[in-house]
């Protein structure tokens, strides 16, 4: 029913993990190691998303499908015990970049 008028984001974080063989550093042994792997996952997400997003608008999709988007990667970041979203997740609420409406 939805054939053609979707799109789909796969995880980042499945991809990168399962098919480049990146592995997730201990976070108790390695949280520096932890916290850069996290923001380059980020950064990841957020490429696959926009650019998502920018070919669905080009092709007259109707909707993009995330599947565990970048709020999920979100969930990973923490500062002195509080959680940290990466720099970007805000355009998750409302804000877009120049251009996107």
């Amino acid at each position: 029913e939805f054939a053609g008028r979707v799109s789909f984001v796969p995880e980042a974080a499945s991809i990168v993990i399962a098919q480049v063989g990146l592995k997730v550093p201990n976070r108790s042994q390695d949280p520096v190691g932890f916290a850069r792997f996290q923001r380059r996952l980020a950064e990841t997400q957020m490429i696959f998303e926009d650019g998502a997003i920018d070919q669905a608008l080009a092709d007259g999709k109707e909707a993009v499908i995330l599947d565990r988007g970048l709020l999920d990667n979100a969930a990973y970041f923490e500062s002195w015990g509080r959680p940290v979203a990466p720099a970007g997740v805000a355009r998750a609420f409302g804000q877009r970049p120049a251009g996107r409406q």
